[in-house]
């Protein structure tokens, strides 16, 4: 993790209700938005979440992210296309045999075009969380 988003992370408690806090969180989107780029969509992960951010995930060398926010019941009708083509299985694969971390995940689901169309469809675009269901399947938690 580059030194300034884990010095930051690391010394504030982001999960206060504070004056400070306001000023805490944009600064932390800045520095994850210096780390990130431009994702279409906002990383809101709890504080635990990004400290782990190069922590192995799994054993595994390549995993499947799947994002289902098309097809759950606030997402398309069932007869809409864009349902089918909005509700993805992204293949996240280790490099170098190095493990699969958070990092690499946020890296590989921000450049998927589905993530960037589906912003522009929905309200739910803050990444709250990225969850294993099984060693070789994680699904994304978008809320609004």
């Amino acid at each position: 993790m580059p030194c300034a988003l884990l010095h930051f992370v690391q010394c504030h408690a982001l999960d206060r209700d504070d004056d400070a806090f306001d000023e805490d969180y944009t600064e932390m989107q800045r520095l994850l938005r210096l780390e990130f780029g431009e994702c279409p969509f906002t990383i809101c992960l709890d504080r635990e979440d990004l400290l782990r951010l190069d922590e192995p995930l799994t054993d595994q060398s390549q995993i499947v992210v799947h994002d289902g926010r098309a097809s759950a019941p606030s997402g398309f009708p069932m007869d809409d296309p864009r349902r089918a083509r909005l509700t993805t299985d992204t293949i996240v694969t280790a490099i170098d045999n190095a493990p699969i971390t958070l990092r690499r995940i946020l890296h590989t689901i921000k450049h998927v075009p589905a993530y960037a169309e589906m912003a522009e469809h929905s309200d739910r675009v803050f990444l709250e969380s990225i969850e294993p269901v099984t060693p070789s399947r994680y699904s994304c938690y978008f809320g609004s």
